[in-house]
């Protein structure tokens, strides 16, 4: 299972999960930084799941 948070550009900025898992259900936050901690903007962002070949995206939205 891989999870991670993309901008509007595309660009790869936050990996949250990057692990094998049981089937189950889960539940994960993001404080709204980047892979390095720096905190992020307010504005757009996009989850991507990916489960074997399944993948699922999501509009995220961050308001500081």
């Amino acid at each position: 299972m891989r999870l991670d948070v993309f901008d509007g550009n595309g660009r790869r900025i936050k990996t949250l999960v990057h692990a094998m898992q049981a089937a189950r259900d889960y539940a994960v936050s993001w404080d709204g930084t980047d892979d390095e901690g720096r905190a992020l903007p307010s504005g757009t962002y996009f989850s991507n799941l990916s489960v074997g070949m399944r993948q699922e995206s999501r509009k995220v939205v961050i308001l500081r």
